[in-house]
């Protein structure tokens, strides 16, 4: 009973890793919500900055600790110090992107079962071939090959 016991609980041991592991935050997966997303980190050529100061206390005010990041941030985006973080310099620092998808776009409906293609979703019907574009009729006397 004992050996059974300490068997149970090795194999406890083993596992509790990944199934902590499954409810971790961050990670390359998108995250949640109906809002636009964009992940900055800095370049590997980025300096660190010096003289930032203390940060806030932690677990006060969040909005304090963006007070007193976003300045320093700017500074380290701002590499040609214009006054401006440019479109190229805020790209070198944008890692991870997700858009979620327009409201009411919805996946495309399984195709329907047999040989004929499945119809053209409404109002997306493909314009009629113009005229005289017709593919010229097979030379007479030549007969098809049989299908198979």
């Amino acid at each position: 009973m004992l050996k059974k016991m300490t068997i149970l609980v090795g194999v406890a041991l083993l596992c509790a890793p990944y199934a902590f592991a499954d409810h971790h935050e961050g990670g390359d997966m998108p995250p949640e919500g109906d809002m636009p997303h964009l992940m900055l980190a800095p370049p590997p050529e980025t300096e660190k900055p010096e003289d930032v100061g203390e940060p806030p206390p932690p677990g006060e005010d969040p909005e304090a600790l963006v007070d007193w990041l976003t300045p320093i941030f700017h500074g380290m985006m701002d590499t040609d110090d214009s006054g401006e973080v440019s479109l190229e310099e805020l790209r070198a620092w944008a890692v991870f992107a997700h858009v979620p998808p327009p409201e009411g776009d919805e996946p495309p409906p399984p195709p329907p079962e047999g040989d004929e293609p499945p119809p053209p979703p409404e109002g997306d019907e493909p314009p009629p071939p113009p005229e005289g574009d017709e593919p010229p009729p097979p030379p007479e006397g030549d007969e098809p090959p049989p299908p198979e």
